[in-house]
């Protein structure tokens, strides 16, 4: 049994680990592999290789019998932008993998992908879906919603609990659904050549929905620290994710996920989407505890 994945940031390196650990050779497509040293000497192979180049993908693909994708261009301009990375390498990889035989193409997409979504990156994921739905290759496409690891932790609670500042856009009074990365791995791990899960969509979100005001006040209760909040106003957040666009696509993007977060209600009813699996989902508490606990050892 083998998997390839492509590209190793939070999801990818959690769920690496997983595989390993469960006997299953994994091979890695990254452009950096000195950041994945760890999981080489579990046995990982890696391979240095770009998601824009054809060979990389080729490679990749090799031998592979489930290609898994945790990569994005979210955030990236250039060579490395959205269209390139989302959309143009994706789809380029979903033709090579079907003529390399793959028996399985696990999608890692997002809650909320569709053709009318008001943020680019949302309607690109909905796009590759269709584009591997059309493939004839035996696809499973999970839908995410936001990774507590990123969402939660990196962009407040890091801050927070390092400098005892956190900024937010707007009033941080709308409600996100937020999922653990290690919860979504694990689904990863479940639905593996898994028939059941074949040509499927799968909608994926924790347990809790939360405001981000009301995460501020969770990482507050469990570090014991106050936290010198600053708020950027939608009406600035909105401009400058205008101005900033030429200059950086990402950067802007991001700031309009900011803006389209805290005017609209991203809140799901998760009560079905993990315990389907027989898992446990991670609470938003209990995945805070953690990381203060992490931070103080």
């Amino acid at each position: 049994m083998s998997i390839s994945i492509i590209g190793c940031g939070t999801l990818g390196k959690i769920t690496a680990n997983l595989f390993l650990k469960e006997g299953i050779k994994v091979k890695i497509i990254l452009r950096n592999p000195e950041t994945v040293k760890d999981l080489q000497e579990k046995g990982a192979e890696i391979i240095q290789g770009d998601v824009n180049s054809e060979n990389s993908l080729h490679e990749a693909c090799k031998d592979a019998e489930v290609i898994l994708t945790a990569v994005h261009g979210m955030l990236g301009k250039g060579k490395n932008a959205s269209k390139r990375i989302d959309d143009e390498a994706h789809c380029r990889l979903i033709n090579i993998a079907k003529e390399a035989g793959v028996h399985q193409f696990i999608y890692t997409s997002a809650s909320g992908a569709s053709p009318n979504h008001p943020i680019d990156f949302w309607k690109t994921k909905y796009k590759v879906e269709q584009c591997l739905i059309a493939s004839g290759l035996n696809y499973t496409i999970i839908r995410p919603s936001a990774f507590m690891e990123t969402h939660m932790h990196f962009l407040i609670g890091k801050p927070l609990l390092e400098k005892g500042k956190v900024n937010l856009f707007g009033k941080g009074e709308a409600s996100t659904n937020f999922i653990s990365a290690a919860d979504v791995a694990q689904i990863n791990f479940l639905i593996y050549k898994n028939e059941e899960y074949y040509n499927t969509i799968i909608e994926l979100g924790g347990p809790d929905n939360l405001s981000r005001n009301e995460v501020v006040n969770l990482y507050e209760k469990h570090s014991g620290k106050k936290a010198k909040v600053t708020r950027l106003p939608l009406t600035v957040v909105k401009t400058l994710s205008t101005l900033i666009k030429p200059f950086h696509e990402g950067i802007s993007r991001i700031m309009k996920v900011g803006f389209i977060g805290e005017t609209v209600e991203t809140a799901m009813d998760t009560s079905f989407t993990i315990k389907r699996f027989g898992l446990e989902p991670t609470s938003a508490e209990e995945f805070i505890k953690d990381q203060v606990s992490s931070h103080l050892r």
